[in-house]
């Protein structure tokens, strides 16, 4: 192959950054080649752009280890190229890789190393993605009144920055938040608004698209409307199924198994639980492993299978008690809770979000 010149390159690699940053990355070995071939020009900063490529094309098939490598490499070689603003964002990238893997205090550990340079620079963009972060860490530690807050805050500032993207972004979590507290109206109001950004026509983000379809679903769920609800994850799935993004595709598979299950079609149900089992087998996601295998017994006892049952419960009871690397346990929560709770922390924040909103205006 003609090798191009570098410009030419960065230009072709940039289109393939921005759609890995956008939910839709290429496959990891053509990621992977795409970098093999950044290093033979030398320059640090096209090197950097095609390891963090690559770490969304390993994080988008569940490879958490392979995109956490990629986006650490590329955090020396911003550094290298004096370009504050990309360095940051590899980081941010990062804690979100440790964050997807359940790694939450390093996850918040590199998120709030990102804040010296939010101060300095008064960069508002990595001050949304901090807070976002932030606010994800509560909604892990199952504090949602907290994530929602954080959210809010991170929502403020993401407003004056005048992109959709970002804006996007932090709706869609607060209506995550909105919904596990059953503040539905509010949740329906930032996934309205976050749909309205999406089909705007300025950038396109297939991951989040089917998010906001299966939080319609699952609001749907929580108010009993199961056939609306299995309509709205029929969608979510088919957009992550043409997308191939296993994280969503095995989420969205478990929800439908309960909703079949509502609506008393009990070998949908089944078949949907059992696909949800494999996605996230593959996805390496034990939590969501060990929920099929407890609803798949519980239906196994509804139809009055116990053998069936009991291999599930056998299933569920083995997954509780192995040695899984991504499963948070209750130390690690505390740990981050308390990490959360400490004055420094919470300065530290506080001052960050004072800068910024000073510069914001707010």
């Amino acid at each position: 192959m003609k090798r191009v010149s570098l410009e030419q390159f960065r230009t072709d690699l940039l289109e393939r950054a921005v759609a890995a940053a956008n939910g839709s990355p290429e496959s990891p070995v053509i990621a992977a080649d795409w970098l093999a071939r950044a290093r033979r020009y030398g320059d640090p900063a096209t090197t950097a752009c095609a390891l963090v490529t690559l770490g969304h094309a390993h994080q988008h098939v569940g490879a958490l280890g392979e995109a956490q490598g990629a986006f650490r490499a590329a955090i020396p070689l911003w550094n290298q190229a004096g370009d504050a603003y990309a360095l940051a964002d590899a980081r941010i990238e990062l804690g979100h890789s440790y964050y997807a893997a359940g790694e939450y205090p390093r996850a918040l550990a590199t998120w709030l190393d990102s804040l010296e340079h939010v101060r300095e620079t008064q960069d508002l963009n990595s001050g949304t993605r901090i807070y976002l972060g932030v606010g994800k860490m509560y909604y892990a530690l199952e504090d949602f009144s907290s994530a929602l807050r954080y959210h809010e805050l991170a929502l403020q500032l993401a407003r004056r920055l005048n992109a959709p993207k970002p804006v996007c972004e932090v709706l869609i979590n607060i209506a995550g938040d909105a919904y596990r507290l059953q503040r539905y109206e509010r949740a329906l109001t930032a996934l309205s608004e976050a749909d309205a950004l999406l089909h705007s026509g300025v950038f396109t983000n297939h991951v989040w698209e089917a998010e906001v379809e299966s939080y319609l679903g699952l609001i749907h769920f929580g108010r009993g409307e199961y056939e609306q609800a299995r309509l709205k994850l029929d969608a979510a799935f088919a957009i992550h199924q043409q997308n191939q993004n296993l994280w969503g595709k095995s989420h969205v598979m478990l929800a439908l198994g309960r909703t079949h299950a509502r609506l008393g079609e009990l070998a949908r149900a089944e078949a949907c639980l059992a696909n949800a089992s494999e996605l996230a087998e593959q996805a390496k996601l034990t939590a969501l492993m060990r929920q099929s295998a407890e609803l798949r017994a519980d239906l196994a006892v509804r139809q009055g299978d116990h053998r069936a049952a009991l291999q599930h419960y056998k299933r569920m009871h083995a997954l509780e008690a192995g040695d899984e690397p991504e499963r948070p346990s209750l130390q690690i929560n505390r740990q981050v809770a308390e990490r959360l709770r400490t004055g420094t922390v919470r300065l530290r924040l506080e001052r960050t979000r004072k800068r910024l909103a000073g510069r914001a205006g707010l």
